[in-house]
């Protein structure tokens, strides 16, 4: 197995790649944190694995499929809003 099937298949619960929700992936790291969780705790709690949880923290996966967010935002105790990566997108200011 390679490198990239291993991170296939550690990220299958989130895999939604041109079609997931784009969200601020160095909040989740700040988010985790804050949390007081390992990177380890955190995949355990969202249903992915440790290393999916690195790729979005460091910046090289950006979107997540919908199950995925609602899993940070519950493991966080966050709101939605707080990952995503343009939460004023699609407003008009006044």
């Amino acid at each position: 197995m390679t490198t990239g099937e291993t991170h296939t298949t550690a990220a299958t619960a989130g895999d939604c790649r041109g079609k997931g929700i784009t969200i601020n992936t160095y909040a989740v790291k700040d988010f985790r944190v804050l949390a007081g969780l390992t990177a380890a705790q955190l995949a355990k709690e969202v249903g992915v694995g440790r290393a999916y949880i690195s790729l979005i923290e460091n910046g090289h996966r950006n979107t997540v499929s919908p199950t995925v967010l609602n899993a940070l935002v519950k493991a966080l105790h966050i709101n939605r809003r707080s990952l995503l990566a343009n939460p004023n997108a699609g407003q008009v200011a006044a």
